[in-house]
């Protein structure tokens, strides 16, 4: 059946048959497909708490493993790849025959390179069947609203009187500070920011004499939040309002119920906990003032004279915040588009530049591979010893454009006159090879004079206005650099398609020296 298929592709599809693209793209598929099945089995919703569950989820070995699958892929199929050139063998290719031919490079090693993908896929999609947006949305929101009532220290800063939710924070406790001792230091210091540590630290004192100087009336922290990313998250100071009214209206049950769900969170995730939710509950009323009474450990364990005990009460809260973080990097929300558009674009780079390395060695002649590829590196370091004095990079990037301008002329120039036939092939060569990193360049220069001109005003606003309308070029690059990085990946492809593959044809017929 394989040989039938492979004298069908010879004889109706050369292309298919040379580049033997059909089997590699069928293999990664497959492979696709079983890492992400990986992924879908790797992830356990009910034991996130558990690392075994979360932690290692993606980590190094997979990726080790996905880059051993990379190179064994690409090997086995470079074998044959290389077994047959019909381009220097002089065969007689259809018109877009080499154009396809570069497309299909790029694609399959594009595609034999992120079989990690297909991994983190399928983990996200697992954790989006146990938790969707809306719901994590809920949880977090239920679970800042009760981590309030579980205080875990005596003094902690977000508990502290002089906090105000609505007006920037107050005045801001540090429990590792000595106030008497920074009080006395400034007491002499007639400076204004002098005098104004010493005002601060003489109320922060007084404030410290009070009963209630850490009460759940003054809970302002918000110990777990993604406003910036989801849309119904629940700010601060409305959290700290609606504790008010519980503890104003004496409302135990509300206090209890939002503990509970606490509770039911942690179980829902295997997070481990063993929290009294009634005697919490009513440790917000046990003292005047509603001051801090009852504290619940944030370990499991705990050491006393060398023996390992269990604490009758805990919480592991950074176990609830890791499960938080990693359900947010598995939900769609812009942060993780952008991030997985960016490590597409960075992978979809490698490939580029992987498949450009195949096309020059199909396309010239080993001399000329090998004399590129040392040049390459020759002026590679003399371009990195010119750049040794250049602070902001701006001169290596300008040499560079500027070879490729000359690369580009020069190839051109030698072209035409059929002379020269491996300097011919080296300069191309050259000019190919930089065609890629001509946009990133002239981004990055802009992005610099953007800069440049951003340092002169203190005010982001204002600048942010001024660019507008004075530098609007230079503002509308800034904004869209990511798009641009990725415009440039589809236009470098069809310029090596199109020119490079017309340079090759035109070099091919060159008489030797």
């Amino acid at each position: 059946m394989i040989e039938r298929i492979q004298r069908h592709l010879l004889t109706h599809h050369p292309l298919l048959w040379n580049t033997r693209a059909l089997w590699v793209l069928g293999t990664n598929i497959l492979l696709h497909l079983l890492f992400l099945l990986a992924g879908l089995g790797s992830v356990q919703p009910a034991r996130l708490g558990d690392e075994r569950g979360s932690a290692a989820i993606g980590t190094g070995g997979l990726v080790t493993f996905s880059i051993l699958c990379s190179l064994l892929v690409l090997l086995v199929w470079l074998l044959f790849y290389f077994r047959n050139n019909a381009f220097r063998n002089g065969y007689r290719l259809t018109p877009g025959y080499l154009l396809r031919e570069w497309g299909l490079i790029v694609l399959i090693v594009f595609t034999s390179l992120i079989y990690h993908e297909s991994f983190l896929l399928g983990k996200r999609l697992r954790v989006r069947q146990f938790t969707n947006t809306e719901r994590f949305v809920q949880e977090v929101n239920a679970a800042a609203l009760a981590m309030a009532f579980v205080p875990d220290e005596e003094d902690d800063p977000a508990y502290f009187v002089l906090n105000n939710c609505a007006e920037n924070g107050g005045i801001l406790y540090n429990n590792s500070t000595n106030y008497q001792e920074l009080a006395d230091s400034h007491r002499n210091d007639t400076s204004v920011a002098g005098r104004q540590i010493y005002q601060e630290s003489l109320t922060i004192l007084r404030a410290l004499q009070q009963p209630d100087a850490f009460s759940y009336r003054h809970y302002c922290g918000m110990p777990i939040s993604y406003a910036w990313d989801y849309p119904g998250m629940t700010g601060a100071d409305e959290h700290h309002a609606r504790r008010i009214r519980w503890i104003e209206a004496g409302s135990r049950d509300s206090i209890r119920a939002s503990l509970d769900a606490l509770v039911n969170l942690c179980n829902r995730y295997g997070i481990r906990s063993r929290i009294h939710t009634d005697s919490l509950a009513a440790a917000v009323f046990r003292l005047p003032g509603n001051a801090l009474w009852k504290y619940t450990p944030t370990d499991r364990f705990v050491y006393h004279e060398g023996v390992q005990q269990e604490n009758a009460s805990y919480l592991l809260t950074d176990d609830l915040r890791g499960v938080f973080s990693f359900i947010d990097d598995c939900l769609p929300n812009r942060r993780n588009r952008q991030d997985h558009a960016e490590r597409l674009l960075a992978m979809g780079y490698t490939a580029f530049g992987l498949a450009l390395l195949l096309w020059a060695w199909r396309r010239f002649s080993r001399k000329v591979f090998l004399v590129t590829l040392v040049g390459v590196l020759l002026w590679s370091i003399l371009i990195g010893l010119m750049s040794i004095g250049s602070g902001d990079g701006s001169g290596p990037s300008v040499i560079i454009l500027c070879l490729f301008v000359a690369f580009g002329l020069l190839g051109l120039f030698f072209l035409r006159s059929r002379e020269n036939k491996t300097a011919t092939g080296v300069l191309l060569l050259w000019h190919f090879l930089l065609s890629a990193a001509v946009i990133p360049l002239i981004l990055f220069l802009c992005n610099q004079s953007y800069d440049r001109l951003r340092w002169s005003y203190n005010n982001n606003e204002l600048w942010e206005r001024i660019a507008q309308q004075r530098h609007p070029v230079l503002y509308w690059i800034e904004g869209h650099t990511g798009t641009l990085l990725a415009l440039n990946f589809a236009l470098v492809l069809l310029y090596i398609g199109l020119a490079g593959n017309r340079s090759a044809r035109s070099w091919q017929p060159m008489p030797e020296e």
